[in-house]
């Protein structure tokens, strides 16, 4: 063999070398990539303690979350205090429980699946965040999943519009409690079971709700009214849609229940609570607008105060400013405001509306 073979043949074993170990360093990261892990609790209840799982890894964001019922251990998971969770999914067993502490955080994004699936129990006393579900940001296929007292969740988005924020099957119970959010941010509710509202929802997403056994002792928020406020039992407060402001009195401003543990501090013209927007009215359910607002639409904040619960909330109530004020007069079933220099009666846009 001449130098010029030898040469070639040292070549191609350092680079047939070299092939395999990029292989095997990429075949290690996709089989990092799609980790899916087992609880055990095989040492305690600590969710960030390794020996608690199979394998012997603590989740992070690239993990598929899986919670069994264990039969004869009672280590179930639990997120302490203090400590964030990031997941990729979580999935709970039927007879499997998760908790989370009040200073506890857990974090789901970019699943590619529903990003949480509770067949089990789920407690939640701290925070749940959930970005870019790949399919349905929270199912609660059975058992009972409870957000307790100030505690805090965030359906985010999800990456189809076709896909729901929360879905419910028909064993499942889902509970917000006083003082409790549940955000829903994008997808809509599809319930087959049974919600019970006594604390925070805000429902703002424009995909119609199909809202089964629901019933209201807290507040809604529904910015774009897609929430079938009339097949719900209410017994406190909602705010749906877009009310029109056409008289300097409303009546009816809210939709509101026969309970009354609700008071309203305050109606302001936009959710920093600065400029009071005009009265609201308990006993009549009415509201009077100021009379020196301008005319157009306006989200405005308003305070809440669960007087049982004892905490403070800020809400988004849009509305169509259309009454007269007092620095123009009505004719003909329309009020003079001019916007324009021109003040010519013949200018359109100087009435309202």
């Amino acid at each position: 063999m001449n130098y010029f073979s030898l040469r070639i043949t040292f070549n191609s074993n350092l680079m047939r070398l070299y092939l395999s170990i990029v292989l095997l360093v990429l075949a290690s990261t996709m089989t990092y990539a799609q980790t899916t892990i087992t609880w055990t609790g095989n040492t305690s209840q600590d969710w960030n303690e390794p020996s608690n799982w199979i394998p012997n890894i603590i989740p992070d964001a690239n993990t598929d979350v899986t919670i069994p019922f264990l039969l004869s251990n009672p280590n179930t998971p639990i997120i302490l205090d203090g400590v964030t969770a990031f997941v990729k999914s979580v999935t709970i067993n039927t007879g499997g429980s998760l908790k989370i502490d009040i200073s506890g955080r857990l974090e789901i994004a970019n699943s590619t699946q529903d990003a949480l699936i509770s067949s089990g129990f789920l407690t939640n006393f701290g925070t749940i965040e959930i970005e870019n579900a790949g399919r349905h940001g929270i199912s609660v296929i059975g058992g009972d999943f409870i957000n307790i007292k100030n505690s805090f969740i965030n359906i985010k988005s999800i990456t189809s519009s076709l896909n729901h924020g929360l879905f419910l099957g028909q064993n499942a119970t889902l509970r917000n409690d006083t003082c409790a959010v549940f955000l829903n941010s994008n997808g809509n509710i599809n319930n087959g079971g049974i919600i019970v509202n006594d604390g925070q929802m805000n429902l703002n997403t424009i995909q119609n709700h199909i809202i089964g056994d629901f019933t209201n002792n807290g507040v809604i928020e529904d910015v774009f009214g897609t929430f079938p406020t009339g097949s719900i039992i209410n017994n406190e407060l909602v705010f749906s849609g877009t009310t029109i402001l056409d008289s300097s009195v409303t009546l009816n401003a809210f939709l509101v229940g026969n309970n009354s543990k609700f008071d309203i501090v305050g109606v302001y013209t936009d959710i920093n609570l600065v400029r009071v927007a005009g009265t609201y009215d308990k006993v009549t359910n009415s509201f009077t607008v100021d009379p020196n607002l301008s005319f157009g639409t306006y989200t405005f904040g308003v305070s809440v105060e669960d007087t049982i619960g004892g905490c403070l909330r800020q809400y988004k109530w849009t509305v169509d400013n259309r009454a007269c004020s007092s620095t123009c007069f009505s004719a003909m079933d329309k009020c003079w405001s001019p916007i324009d220099n021109d003040k010519s009666w013949s200018n359109g846009n100087n009435w309202m509306p």
